[in-house]
Parts: C-alpha cells; structure tokens; sequence
C-alpha cells in the first residue's frame, strides 16, 4: 500500500513537472514575453473599445519597426499614430491597397512625413484586392482580423459598429510569417507597377498617385532599381522605351539601339574610353556621334571633363562641345565667361 502511495505521488509529481516543461517550451516557441499573453480575441461591437485601445497601444509603445498590411485607413488617430512612430525614428513600412477611400490624401500625408507607402493599384488591374488588414510590432506581435482601419470600426461613438474580430498574436515565430508574406506581396505589387508602365501607351491614363509612388520609390529604393533592371529586358522594345523614359534611365548602355539614327556601340564604347558620361552621349545621334569622334580624332587633347560641365552651364549643347580640344575649349570658357554666350 505504501509502494502504491509512493508510486501514485511520484507521478503526480511527473505530470506537473512535464505539464510545466510543456508549457514553457511553447511560450519559447511561440517567442513570447513573460508579461503578455500569448494570445488575446476580441469582438466587436461588444469588445470595440479594447480593440480601440489594444491598437492604439501597440503603436505607442512600438520600439524598432512596424509593418502594416491594410485595405482601408481613414481613422484619422490611427494616421496620426503611425505618422508620430516615424518621428520617433520608428521604421514604418505600409501596404495598402488602391481602392481606400481618400487614397490620394493619405499618401500625400504620409509622404509628407517620408513615409513611402506602396498601394495596391486593383482598381486599375481589375482583378482581387489587397484584403489584408494586420500589423506586425517590432517582429514579434501580431494584430490581426477583420477590422480595417475605419471610423465605424475603431470610433465608440460611430453609428452602426460592425460585427468584426481581432486578435493580438506575442509570437516571434508567427510574426515572421506575416512578414514574409508582407514582404513578397510588396515585391509583387511593385512588379505590377512596372508591368503597367511598360504596357500603358498613355501614362497619364495611371492614377497619378501610382505615378508618383512608382517614381519615388524608384529614386529612394535600391530594390526597386534592381526590379526593373531584372525585368526590363523581357519587354520588347516599346514597351523598354516606356519604362526607361518614366524612370529617367539614360544609360547608353543599356539600350537596345532600336533607333536606326541612334549612335552605335562602337561609338558608345569609343566616346566612353575618352572620359565621356552617359548624360552626354545619350541624346546623339549616329550622324552627330561621328562628327565629333572625328573631330576628337584630331586633337590630342580633347576638351576636359571640368571644362564640359562648364560649358554646358552656360547653355552650349553637347554636340557643340564634345568635339573641341582642350585649347578650344579654354579659349571659348574665356570668351563666355567675360562677354557671355551671345554672339558665339
């Protein structure tokens, strides 16, 4: 009878002691902290006020960075919220998706405090919809659910609250799902602006907002400047012409010399091995790029890059400089510069 005892308690003692190892090995795989649960559900319009609140916390107190997936934001705390992270030299990053109510207004605003947002262009596309609505808090917590960010969801006194849920997920491990899925829907979205400048004859015909975000974060992201690199070349050559003239890229190099006018590798290479940059050879024509090589040809000193720059200040075209020699080019700097360009 006491073996039996002895035994009975001996694996109670077991159990708590693997119950307890069980439960600690999950709060360490679900990465959570000490002081806050692993998971909280809410409810609305019963638990409207905690979902309130619960969001609002969580962009108080983020640390490092936030990311934001979300169909529709016009609660203008929420906004000013995420706009006073920044300020806090948070790292804010946001997808939203082009079909939000007053989309025009809240990327200016958010520009206008060096938040670049990418926004879903569905309504262009006419396909599905950046549906997501969650954010993740320094890589670790999750906030999720049906919500968008709306008056009639995050508003206690809004008429007609929703039926929505929401739950807060403290797990390094789910937290990094949510930001691969972040990140490979941004790395898509971004491919369909390219898409759509490539294949859009007119490009006013594109919101002016895609516009303007497509540009901005081309000359602010080195990854949108890989993107289009890897992606131009599976355009034919129209369609390379539209994306290389939105984006600005000049480089001769690059080109697939479409134009039959246009100069050619050969005096792309031989310009190139003379000190010249791509800005000036990039507008010259086969006829013009032979007249000056061969001008540059006859002088041992062709005109310097300092003093082209200079010249081109005061207005002379590059087909009017990149022929001179370094003594003409000096000479003419002294004429423009006490008598100016008129009359030369």
């Amino acid at each position: 009878m006491k073996n039996t005892k002895n035994s009975l308690g001996m694996s109670i003692v077991l159990a708590l002691v693997l119950s307890s190892s069980i439960q600690m090995f999950a709060m360490e795989a679900l990465g959570s902290k000490s002081n806050q649960p692993l998971l909280q559900v809410y409810f609305s319009p019963q638990d409207q006020q905690q979902i309130t609140n619960s969001l609002h916390t969580l962009l108080d107190n983020v640390q490092r960075r936030l990311r934001i997936a979300i169909y529709w934001m016009t609660d203008k705390t929420i906004l000013e919220k995420i706009i006073a992270a920044k300020r806090r030299n948070i790292d804010v990053e946001i997808v939203m998706d082009g079909t939000s109510p007053e989309i025009d207004n809240i990327i200016a605003q958010l520009l206008q405090n060096n938040i670049i947002p990418v926004v879903d262009p569905s309504d262009v596309l006419r396909y599905g919809k950046m549906h997501h609505k969650f954010v993740v808090v320094d890589d670790v917590i999750v906030f999720t659910g049906s919500a968008n960010f709306t008056q009639i969801v995050l508003n206690p006194n809004a008429k007609g609250l929703n039926f929505e849920n929401a739950l807060i997920i403290n797990s390094s491990d789910i937290a990094k799902q949510y930001t691969d899925a972040f990140v490979d829907m941004g790395r898509h979205i971004l491919q369909f602006y390219i898409d759509l400048i490539a294949s859009t004859k007119n490009i006013n015909e594109l919101p002016s907002w895609m516009q303007k975000l497509a540009f901005t974060i081309y000359q602010s992201q080195p990854f949108m400047q890989q993107l289009v690199t890897q992606m131009i070349n599976n355009y034919d050559l129209v369609d390379q012409r539209r994306v290389r003239s939105f984006f600005g890229i000049q480089s001769v190099e690059k080109q697939s010399f479409e134009r039959r006018d246009l100069i050619t590798p050969n005096q792309y290479g031989y310009l190139k091995s003379r000190g010249f940059l791509d800005e000036e050879i990039s507008d010259l024509s086969k006829q013009d790029a032979f007249a000056i090589v061969g001008k540059i040809k006859s002088h041992e000193d062709p005109v310097t890059i300092k003093q082209r720059t200079l010249l081109r200040d005061k207005g002379f075209s590059n087909v009017e400089i990149l022929g001179l020699s370094k003594q003409e080019a000096s000479r003419l700097i002294g004429q423009v510069l006490n008598q100016g360009k008129q009359g030369y």
